[in-house]
């Protein structure tokens, strides 16, 4: 049986001074519509994370919000959007501070939960 929703979670790696936000934004929306063109019925994107501490050490918090709220924007105009900006306190990421930890996956799951029920009844 075929999924029903299929969720693409977006992470914030690719955001630096040297990347444009609308070629990012593009390649999720290509995506996308690739998923959605092999008879996904529906695409959710799970927005940005935001942790302010970034891969680029030239890029400041500002910046990345800019450039991340393009992101969603150009995105959002195409598919839905579900962000998961609860999910940027200290205990919701392990000591990489690129995963989740079981109490960051709890509260994603828990923002996604919320917005399906929202978006689909």
């Amino acid at each position: 049986m075929a999924p029903e929703i299929v969720v693409v979670v977006l992470g914030e790696n690719d955001i630096s001074t040297t990347e444009r936000p609308n070629k990012i934004a593009w390649n999720i929306v290509q995506l996308c519509l690739t998923i959605r063109d092999r008879g996904m019925p529906h695409v959710v994107v799970v927005g940005i994370c935001r942790w302010w501490q970034f891969r680029d050490a030239t890029l400041d918090a500002a910046q990345f919000a800019n450039m991340a709220a393009y992101i969603d924007k150009y995105v959002a105009k195409k598919f839905a959007l579900a962000y998961m900006f609860h999910v940027k306190e200290e205990g919701h990421w392990v000591g990489d501070r690129v995963h989740l930890s079981k109490e960051g996956e709890r509260v994603f799951l828990d923002t996604l939960r919320s917005k399906f029920l929202k978006m689909f009844g």
